[in-house]
């Protein structure tokens, strides 16, 4: 998570970021955003959005156009370098 924090902070102009924390607390996800000081949005999922996404494993990345398509799903972490390369792909670049 502190990828996508950096990210965040540095590339916010090339891609929006936002965390659905599936199975959690708000206390919980609290907690997380604390101790890793982590400044991107962070939501908690009910069920609904891992539902609709089908998401089995996580961490899930769900790389969404601007048009509100699904252009890519990864599962497992991403770096820095990945996210960079996946908005630029995403922005034509």
């Amino acid at each position: 998570m502190p990828d996508l924090d950096r990210f965040y902070r540095e590339a916010a102009n090339k891609a929006a970021i936002l965390a659905v924390t599936p199975n959690s607390s708000e206390g919980g996800m609290r907690d997380l955003v604390m101790k890793g000081g982590y400044t991107f949005p962070m939501m908690l999922d009910d069920g609904a959005v891992s539902s609709a996404y089908k998401v089995r494993y996580v961490p899930a990345l769900f790389v969404i156009d601007a048009a509100g398509n699904l252009v890519q799903q990864l599962v497992g972490g991403t770096d820095f370098a990945q996210l960079n390369k996946l908005a630029d792909e995403l922005n034509g670049g």
